[in-house]
């Protein structure tokens, strides 16, 4: 897998873009974003995908703005190539491929969030009894917990179905910390799960479908 998707990542505080850098489309969200913490990531996105562009020889794209499909999902048709975006934190993250359909996620590991209650409620059957071995006060399990949610989140846009739909019908199986596995039957293509700490107080996932 390592060898078939590139990742990138930039520090949210850290981008600042001319306005000609972005394209019209995005600078219009930008200007009619309510936030400004949503003002930022926009600007880290856009400055981020045209890093990315350039890297991998599509400088004709720079400065453009992706279509959106279904679920809102970004991409450029006809191109040869996927990627996919997120944000969490101070960081964003791309993720890079032309040999499928690919999705990341990242998320900070905010213990606050991760309930059992909320995985009894969203995740499979197997992976709330997987999170129930580990103590609710304890830092293992909000690792754990957001290892699952980012997995199902990459999986999710890399199908290009958002969260819109179920997502309990689908499990992320982390028996081996070293193989993590997308248990589901949306797809008969091969489906390749990386999971990986990020910056020490980040969990991002990639899943890459071919």
């Amino acid at each position: 897998m390592d060898d078939l998707l590139k990742l990138y990542h930039i520090k949210i505080s850290e981008a600042d873009p001319a306005p000609n850098e972005l394209s019209p489309g995005r600078l219009k969200r930008i200007e009619t974003c309510k936030s400004e913490r949503g003002k930022r990531e926009l600007k880290a996105a856009g400055v981020l995908l045209n890093k990315v562009l350039l890297e991998n020889g599509r400088s004709e794209l720079v400065g453009t703005e992706p279509e959106t499909g279904a679920a809102g999902r970004p991409y450029y048709p006809d191109s040869g190539f996927d990627f996919s975006l997120s944000h969490s934190g101070n960081y964003a993250v791309c993720a890079y491929t032309e040999a499928g359909r690919v999705g990341v996620d990242i998320e900070y590991i905010d213990a606050g969030k991760a309930s059992l209650r909320f995985a009894k409620r969203f995740f499979s059957r197997d992976e709330h009894d997987y999170l129930s071995k580990f103590d609710p006060n304890g830092n293992d399990l909000a690792a754990e917990f957001f290892k699952i949610w980012t997995a199902k989140e990459a999986f999710l846009k890399a199908l290009g179905d958002g969260l819109t739909g179920a997502v309990d019908d689908f499990t992320v199986a982390l028996g081996d910390p070293e193989k993590p596995r997308m248990i589901q039957n949306r797809t008969e293509k091969n489906v390749s799960l990386r999971i990986q700490t990020f910056a020490d107080e980040y969990i991002l996932s990639t899943v890459l479908i071919t």
